[in-house]
């Protein structure tokens, strides 16, 4: 079981690995370290499991070699999905995504099999960021800088306006388990996924909750 700063590092290889290296080319620990801005020890604890699993190899004088980079992208395990789902959200976030795409041009971009890929939309549509389009793809919602702009503008306006209007109540107990929530979120920041950030924040502003008001006789 990898731990997610191993999984994280993972999928960086897996990118570096797709992306124009071939078997045959060298492995460099520190490069990969200095690269990715982490400690050695994950980095080697990684390039082990590559090297048990046959996607590296060592040679006497070269040191780690890549192997068989295409065994990379077969991968379709819980946590490389979680990855991907990571790297969509984070292309729509700075408006790479936000129109319709084909699943083939997906597919090219992230450099995944339809398989792995296939999951990543569907998961997203739960948060309404993504919807099947008529042909074979999907449409991306706009939440690039600007769509976050205008749309934090609007609930500057109307936020504050709720809480204010008869009726409103705190559910004490809902806020007291979502702050106990930030606060793990806090302490485990370099370990959260875009996901449950996200997740987190939506609960954060979905908590407001509405009861009639006392009716005056």
């Amino acid at each position: 079981m990898r731990t997610p700063l191993q999984a994280r590092i993972l999928e960086q290889l897996r990118l570096e690995f797709s992306g124009g290296l071939k078997s045959g080319d060298r492995i460099n620990e520190a490069e990969i370290a200095d690269e990715l801005g982490v400690s050695r020890a994950p980095i080697r604890r990684v390039l082990q499991r590559l090297q048990e699993d046959g996607v590296l190899a060592f040679e006497p004088r070269r040191g780690l070699i890549l192997r068989d980079p295409e065994s990379l992208l077969k991968t379709g395990d819980g946590q490389a999905a979680e990855l991907l789902d990571e790297r969509v959200m984070r292309d729509m976030a700075i408006g790479e995504l936000n129109a319709v795409m084909s699943e083939r041009a997906l597919m090219q971009r992230y450099a995944v099999a339809n398989g792995v890929l296939a999951s990543t939309p569907r998961r997203l549509t739960r948060d309404h960021l993504v919807e099947p389009s008529p042909g074979h793809g999907w449409i991306f919602a706009d939440v690039g800088p600007k769509a976050m702009a205008e749309s934090y503008h609007f609930r500057q306006i109307i936020e504050p306006a709720a809480i204010l209007a008869d009726g409103y109540e705190v559910d004490v107990v809902a806020v007291k388990e979502l702050d106990d929530d930030h606060a793990r979120a806090i302490e485990q920041v370099h370990q959260m996924d875009r996901r449950r950030l996200f997740e987190l924040d939506a609960r954060f502003h979905q908590l407001a909750r509405m009861v009639p008001a006392p009716v005056s006789l």
